[in-house]
């Protein structure tokens, strides 16, 4: 009985023993990790450059003076549109400059004297004029002498000369004549330029096609030079769209790339993705210009000039999102980016955690492109596969793990 009892009391301490080490080992032992996994699958990989573009007029026409003149006052305001034909302005010529007492005796005295240079002329005109008729009969008379051979042809043709001189004597009295006469009338107009002109004509600059009015540089009435900016217009309708990339991944971008237009309205993101429109690069300006970021630092960008392949609303200037699609593959195998990480031992190589039996399992993969969110795998994985992502950094080769499905 002793023997017994003893062997009773040494089971029972031995199975305390052991229950003792198992809640032991339950409590402070390793336990399984919980982590996220997805499956690698095949779906379609776009890498895309996205920034924010605007709505360009595909031509902007600044309108100036096309001449020297008054300008008058314009009767429209920016976002007026006009037709082809219709005027954009008026000009009229520009009054003539005030006179002062001194200018106008001045030329009032100029007016007496060619006057007077005027009547000088005229009556040397008429001298010039008689010389003229008493040199043709001298003539006539030697022509008829000659006939009846009382005087020699010597004094004939002296008769002649004399008459062909005195008549270009008298054309030139002539037009010594009328030049005092518009001297006459020079003073006449500049003294009258006192006067304000009532009925002065005035011509139009028409459209040559329908335009909207963007900006209007010179609104009042105003005398302006020839070439004057005095306002900006377009044609609105079917605008381009231009972003501004950074010049490293502008470089990347070759023209007829697919591009999405996107949130150019309000409503949300059901509203921006029914409001989606595709389209082209067109141009991808060879000249960066050099802005200020938002941070203070200053960047090189290019201009992407766009051709949406639909019409986009009417207007200039506005805000569109734009992603250019620098690569696009239907059928890729990927996983999500955060799956991916480098490798501990080479940080040149890539790899994942699979999960295959509660534990993990290290896996290199070949990483063919990276872009929204999803990496496209060259190598290492097969569809369907489970993969960890967001791996906790306790995670090694081996570790037991208990998985939710993302």
């Amino acid at each position: 009985m002793m023997i017994r009892r003893r062997w009773w009391m040494g089971t029972a301490w031995a199975a305390a023993a052991v229950t003792l080490a198992m809640l032991l080992w339950w409590a402070f032992g390793p336990r399984p990790l919980e982590v996220e996994v997805v499956s690698a699958q095949r779906r379609v990989f776009e890498q895309t450059v996205e920034d924010d573009g605007r709505a360009r007029a595909r031509e902007r026409i600044v309108v100036g003076m096309p001449w020297a003149g008054e300008l008058e006052r314009l009767t429209f305001k920016e976002g007026q549109t006009l037709e082809a034909g219709e005027a954009l302005m008026w000009v009229r010529p520009v009054e003539p400059t005030l006179q002062d007492a001194r200018v106008r005796a001045e030329w009032a005295a100029r007016g007496a004297a060619a006057q007077a240079a005027w009547q000088r002329a005229a009556r040397q005109t008429e001298v010039a004029l008689v010389a003229w008729q008493r040199a043709a009969v001298a003539a006539s008379r030697a022509v008829h002498l000659a006939e009846q051979e009382f005087i020699s042809r010597a004094q004939l043709e002296g008769a002649v000369l004399d008459l062909q001189r005195d008549e270009r004597t008298w054309q030139a009295a002539q037009a010594a004549e009328r030049s005092a006469l518009h001297e006459v009338e020079l003073a006449r107009v500049m003294l009258g330029g006192w006067v304000r002109s009532q009925d002065r004509s005035r011509k139009a600059v028409p459209a040559a096609d329908r335009v909207q009015v963007l900006r209007v540089m010179q609104p009042n009435r105003a005398v302006l030079a020839a070439g004057v900016p005095v306002l900006e217009v377009a044609d609105v309708r079917n605008p381009e769209v231009v972003v501004p990339l950074l010049s490293q991944e502008a470089l990347r971008v070759q023209p007829g790339a697919l591009v999405r237009l996107q949130a150019w309205g309000s409503g949300g993101a059901a509203a921006e993705a029914a409001q989606a429109v595709e389209g082209r690069v067109r141009l991808v300006e060879p000249a960066a210009t050099t802005k200020v970021s938002a941070l203070g630092l200053e960047e090189q960008r290019i201009n992407v000039v766009i051709d949406p392949s639909s019409p986009l609303p009417d207007g200039d200037g506005y805000s569109v999102r734009v992603r250019v699609v620098m690569q696009h593959e239907a059928n890729a195998l990927c996983v999500p980016v955060s799956a991916v990480f480098p490798l501990p031992t080479d940080s040149r190589r890539q790899g994942v955690f699979l999960v295959k039996d509660g534990r993990a399992q290290l896996q290199e993969v070949a990483v063919r492109s990276r872009g929204g969110g999803w990496v496209w795998l060259e190598r290492g994985l097969e569809e369907g596969q489970a993969v960890v992502v967001y791996p906790p950094a306790a995670l090694r080769e081996g570790a037991r793990v208990r998985t939710a499905q993302r």
